[in-house]
């Protein structure tokens, strides 16, 4: 299925403990509150096939986008949109951010907007979370470490991963095997899956 072409209506996986924290980092319930959306707000994410279509299930070794839906609803000179995956128990797997990357966002105000990332699949056969951010960069690109979270989506999306590869860990370096000076068979044998180790559930 392709995704809609509106970026306003994001189909995304919702994990059913969904948590949305504010600029003060406190969680909100389902119910409304009296206070008012934050400036920049996250939608959601979906995670595309190099075709554009919307996938659920990443493989180990290809490559995909990640895209995160916003809405500025206040003027805010310099946004940086960014994510972090996780594990289930709250490891940080990797992260990143269109400021660690040189890259100032100036969103218009109540327009509808999407942050694409690419992402090369490398990881260990499970399910991982991921957790949306948006700041705003208040010393520019200048100093990227000065900034003031605006919406912040806590396990967000589900993300999961097939892998085929057998390796130790939860993402795959590349380390593969050149040569030895010792003597081996002329045969290649078939790694065990001793090594094997998918993320706890």
């Amino acid at each position: 299925t392709r995704p809609s072409n509106d970026s306003s209506a994001p189909r995304t996986q919702a994990v059913s403990g969904l948590r949305e924290l504010s600029s003060e980092g406190h969680e909100q319930s389902d119910a409304a509150t009296d206070a008012p959306p934050p400036a920049v707000e996250l939608k959601g994410a979906q995670f595309l096939d190099e075709a554009g279509g919307e996938v659920g299930t990443m493989t180990q070794g290809q490559t995909y986008r990640i895209r995160i839906h916003f809405v500025t609803r206040r003027a805010v000179p310099s946004v940086s949109i960014g994510y972090n995956i996780r594990l289930p128990s709250g490891t940080v797997i990797y992260g990143t951010s269109t400021s660690v990357q040189g890259i100032e966002i100036r969103p218009l105000p109540d327009h509808p907007a999407y942050a694409d990332f690419s992402f090369r699949c490398e990881l260990q056969t499970g399910s991982y979370f991921l957790l949306l951010g948006a700041a705003e960069n208040l010393s520019g690109l200048a100093e990227i470490e000065h900034y003031s979270m605006l919406h912040v989506m806590a396990d967000a999306v589900v993300l999961q991963v097939k892998s085929e590869r057998l390796f130790a860990g939860f993402v795959d370096c590349g380390s593969r095997f050149i040569e030895t000076s010792a003597p081996m068979s002329p045969g290649r044998a078939r790694p065990t899956n001793a090594f094997r180790f998918a993320p706890s559930r």
